[in-house]
């Protein structure tokens, strides 16, 4: 059983040896591209409520090369979190849970070897979305949890993928799904570990001319606020905040001032920030490329981080 809150332990003791969860518990598995999320909640009132959540560092896209093939480890790695998540969700069902899969399983040509023998070993079935409709979701699951009325840009970057999304209230109004992400661009522009500004202009160079195209049309919509969400946005947060007493929006100053402290250590392996966690050290200066890039051309003043995603 899932080790739950004490506060509703009881509640699930109730339940817990019936075949399945009544409706109101929900599951969701975010089968990523950097890591696999999942989060177990229940409806209160239409509210959502989170119960138990699970991080999985599988890095699945540092398994895709340059044919596309997802080599044997990387579908080792994603069948061993697989195996370790299903006795977590083995009183769920089709109807009350969702396993999607992202980039990474977008591009690979061979998802269907991973797929079928995660069939064998994983309850449910995964559906592997399209980069608009993962935009569209990680849109909706900050707009449920965010106050309404406010035109809003979304910019979720992912190992695979950047989301860049527009919208007001529960509606999305301009979305795009950019094949960039900080585990990508790491392979690409950061695979030797240094950090020069060569690099840095390089990869920069690459998220502007991805999110170029896509320019006018959000700007002539515009915005009122700009959230980042899921992991890297969360890490560059943090980070811009370190001796920050308070969490402030992070401005393009503060994110060149970021790139600068990272070319100053030369190397990943002598970064050195109290709030960086381990996993995040390798894939810290293409996530800060890529928003960078992203900033500039749609002139991003300042952007705040938002727990909620897809």
């Amino acid at each position: 059983m899932i080790n739950l809150e004490p506060s509703i332990t009881s509640e699930i003791s109730m339940v817990e040896h019936q075949s399945s969860l009544p409706e109101h518990f929900l599951g969701a598995l975010d089968i990523g591209s950097n890591s696999f999320h999942f989060v177990f909640a229940r409806v209160v009132e239409e509210n959502l409520q989170i119960l138990h959540s699970e991080k999985y560092q599988v890095k699945l896209a540092s398994g895709l090369d340059e044919h596309h093939q997802l080599d044997k480890q990387a579908i080792t790695r994603a069948l061993k979190a697989l195996s370790d998540l299903a006795p977590l969700i083995e009183k769920l069902n089709t109807e009350n849970f969702r396993a999607v899969a992202t980039y990474t399983l977008r591009q690979a040509r061979n998802t269907h070897e991973l797929l079928k023998a995660a069939s064998d070993i994983f309850p449910f079935d995964i559906e592997v979305i399209s980069g608009h409709e993962e935009a569209r979701l990680i849109y909706q699951g900050i707009a449920h949890y965010m106050p309404p009325n406010q035109q809003r840009l979304v910019v979720d970057i992912g190992g695979g993928s950047t989301e860049c999304v527009l919208g007001k209230n529960f509606q999305t109004n301009y979305l795009t799904s950019l094949n960039i992400g900080c585990v990508s661009f790491h392979r690409q522009y950061f695979a030797d570990g240094k950090l020069t500004k060569l690099q840095f202009d390089r990869a920069v160079m690459h998220a502007k001319l991805e999110i170029e195209s896509h320019a006018k049309r959000f700007h002539k919509l515009g915005w009122q606020e700009v959230l980042g969400t899921s992991g890297t946005m969360k890490a560059l947060f943090n980070l811009a905040n370190e001796d920050n007493t308070s969490p402030q929006p992070v401005t393009s100053e503060a994110l060149h001032k970021l790139r600068n402290t990272l070319i100053s250590f030369g190397h990943v392996d002598n970064i050195s920030f109290r709030s960086l966690k381990e996993s995040r050290r390798n894939i810290l200066a293409p996530g800060l490329a890529i928003l960078i890039g992203i900033a500039e051309i749609l002139k991003i003043e300042s952007f705040c981080y938002c727990s909620y995603a897809l």
